[in-house]
């Protein structure tokens, strides 16, 4: 045997497949990291440090539609109430592990770059497929009213409002789901409060629990949320129907309610506020906490003296 042949067996090949086996190993490590890493600039929602809320609407060729039905058994979940609930149960839902796609995977749905399937729906969406009116549709994700240009790498973050669409393509989206009036005509001012003072969920109330306000007035309600987790107040309007035009919904202070840009939810310690004006005397109008739905309150709308 060649003295050169010699010194590729014993000194150039080990060396070659050492080589190959680290870079092997560093692949799926950072294949590994991408699944348990986020975005830049994104704090990651960690273990028993983090229980975040996120409302979210799905629209089907300019059609609402249902949110998804809940599933447990994960801490990036849904209870039914179209928020996506956030708040870890082990290491691997952290971070990416929160992405809005490995939502849509928990809950046996799809979410990719090109198509999309609500979980609980039986149906996959593709971009290019024709909607009834023969426009093409695509798969889009709208955050807090921006158009999200990579939403596989979207987590997301306590209060962010998403609507996820499957239809013509658009630039940015308007609020369709409250009405939003300006302080102009304020005649008062009425506070209340949302806390949850014991771990279960079901324990959150608003403080009072009625409001009266007169015919024709317009009032600004402000909405302190004491606790250590996020809250929402929605007032559904006279339809009866939560998540329509006719709704009026806080959002925090210091936001433009006509964009909500900040989302509808209110941080812990923080305050929110809503214009309202209710023309018609009639039966009292139900407003909710939209994180919690079991907490829950009256208007009463009073004849103007």
């Amino acid at each position: 045997m060649s003295a050169g042949l010699l010194r590729f067996l014993v000194i150039v090949l080990p060396a070659a497949l050492a080589g190959a086996i680290v870079a092997i190993f560093a692949v799926a490590i950072l294949d590994d990291d991408d699944d348990k890493a986020t975005a830049p600039g994104i704090d990651a929602p960690s273990v028993g440090a983090d229980h975040w809320h996120a409302p979210y609407t799905y629209h089907v060729c300019g059609e609402k539609q249902p949110p998804a039905p809940n599933w447990d058994g994960v801490g990036v979940h849904t209870h039914g109430d179209g928020i996506v609930h956030v708040h870890p149960f082990n290491t691997s839902e952290e971070g990416a592990g929160a992405r809005l796609v490995k939502w849509f995977e928990y809950g046996r749905g799809l979410l990719d770059g090109d198509e999309v399937r609500l979980p609980g729906q039986s149906r996959t969406h593709r971009n290019g497929e024709e909607c009834p009116d023969g426009a093409r549709g695509e798969v889009q994700v709208f955050v807090n009213g921006a158009k999200e240009d990579d939403y596989t790498r979207y987590v997301p973050r306590d209060g962010d409002r998403i609507r996820i669409v499957f239809g013509p393509a658009e630039d940015q989206i308007q609020l369709d789901d409250r009405i939003v009036l300006g302080d102009e005509a304020v005649t008062r001012e009425i506070e209340i409060t949302i806390d949850q003072p014991e771990p279960d969920e079901a324990s959150a109330t608003f403080t009072p629990t009625s409001l009266s306000i007169r015919a024709g007035e317009t009032v600004r309600i402000i909405v302190h949320n004491v606790d250590d987790v996020s809250h929402g107040f929605r007032i559904v309007g006279y339809d009866g129907e939560y998540g329509t035009a006719d709704d009026f919904v806080a959002v925090p202070e210091g936001s433009d309610p006509a964009k909500a840009e900040q989302g509808d939810l209110l941080q812990p310690g923080t305050d929110g506020f809503v214009v309202v004006r209710f023309d018609d005397v009639g039966n009292p109008l139900e407003f909710r906490d939209t994180t919690v739905v079991t907490a829950t309150g009256t208007i009463v709308i009073q004849d103007a003296p």
